[in-house]
């Protein structure tokens, strides 16, 4: 949830615009450092957001049937996402247009012309065509697809784990799986000319190649809910894994640094989409592992900030574009200043607007901010792993 907010915080400020995306707000930096930081943002929240949908999905259709799965999916996920589309997109909307026109891409008139049914009058086409739909909410609507896809075959063929147990975690495993993800980047930017991490147009019809995308990641996480004893080996690997996701970043960034400004083709194309696909698989195998190995017992911030990040995830939009557009033309205010302006002001606001509107009433056991207090379980998720390393610490002490 950070993670999503910190990115669109950043995405007035970075000097390379990203095609299908006009912000509200323009104002390069003096460096291309917020550029790296919504690249690496990127490439790291999609894979981590599906992967968890797709484990979360296996696990509720596991433990309570279809008819449970479907019933807990569409109140925790179908209804917020329907709600959030006509509390959230429509105020979206008018900040957008309000930003657009303190920065000069649309005229006081197109911005008059918004009418209750949200019709627009823009004359650049560019925020026309990208003006009605979900907004951030487009996370949302993906994984609603995958989960009515998931349903439907769940319902006509049962649970089938990987045939090879340890090829899920193994260490090499995100190199296998970069390779299907890479002719999907491939053959998405030959088609769109932005490959499906990069392609940002705001539309509620889904694209093709985001979707198959995203689905890599899902389905990935429906597997790793089968092998979650395995989870040792991503506690001990980690480590390997995240200084891989770095090299990998450093090669995509170079790759995109050139692609955003005129299309890659030949090799360079094959290799901004190995390496995009490469950091997107090593960065989730480096997160999951982190979680294990340093989050893996009750600590009051990161449960405070996690019962109201769904809250968050839904509003926050809104409140970041207006503050944007608030600073926009600011020029005393340094762009890092702003960019902290954005980023803490975001997350305070709903974290004030979590605690009075949704930790007391109903929304906050509907959306699951306000969950029971249970006792913690005798051993961590991450127990195996360290056992095993205290066990070869103790081994080398006595020899």
């Amino acid at each position: 949830m950070i993670g999503v907010v910190v990115l669109h915080a950043a995405m007035a400020y970075i000097r390379v615009p990203l095609p299908h995306l006009p912000w509200l707000v323009s104002e390069p930096a003096p460096t291309i450092g917020f550029d790296l930081l919504c690249w690496w943002l990127l490439g790291v929240s999609m894979p981590i957001f599906f992967a968890l949908g797709g484990f979360s999905a296996e696990a509720i259709l596991v433990k309570r049937g279809l008819r449970g799965f479907i019933a807990d999916r569409a109140a925790r996920l179908g209804v917020p996402f329907v709600a959030a589309l006509a509390l959230v997109a429509i105020p979206t909307l008018l900040v957008w247009a309000y930003g657009w026109y303190v920065s000069g891409r649309c005229s006081a008139e197109g911005f008059l012309s918004i009418d209750i049914f949200l019709n627009v009058n823009f004359s650049d086409p560019e925020l026309s065509e990208n003006s009605f739909g979900p907004a951030h909410l487009w996370f949302l609507e993906y994984l609603l697809i995958f989960l009515a896809v998931f349903a439907v075959v769940r319902r006509k063929r049962p649970a089938r784990p990987c045939e090879t147990p340890g090829a899920l975690l193994a260490v090499g495993a995100p190199l296998l799986f970069a390779l299907p993800t890479t002719l999907v980047l491939v053959a998405a930017h030959r088609f769109q000319r932005l490959d499906a991490v990069m392609n940002m147009h705001n539309s509620f019809v889904p694209d093709f190649w985001r979707l198959a995308h995203h689905g890599l990641f899902f389905l990935f996480g429906v597997q790793l809910y089968h092998h979650w004893h395995q989870r040792a080996q991503l506690a001990a690997r980690w480590p390997l894994w995240a200084a891989g996701s770095l090299i990998a970043f450093a090669a995509r960034g170079m790759f995109l640094r050139h692609d955003l400004v005129a299309p890659l083709h030949g090799l360079s194309l094959w290799g901004s989409g190995l390496s995009a696909a490469l950091f997107g698989w090593l960065s989730l195998f480096a997160a999951l592992g982190l979680a294990l190995d340093r989050f893996d017992r009750p600590r009051p911030a990161v449960k405070h900030w996690a019962d109201s990040g769904y809250w968050i995830y839904l509003v926050h939009f809104p409140i970041v574009g207006l503050i944007q557009a608030d600073l926009f033309g600011v020029t005393f205010l340094p762009t890092t200043l702003k960019f902290a302006i954005v980023v803490v002001g975001t997350l305070i606001l709903g974290d004030v607007s979590h605690a009075v509107l949704v930790r007391p009433t109903v929304l906050g056991l509907w959306l699951g901010g306000h969950r029971r207090r249970h006792t913690p379980a005798p051993h961590s998720v991450a127990e195996p792993a360290r056992r095993s390393r205290r066990f070869g610490r103790e081994a080398a002490a006595k020899s």
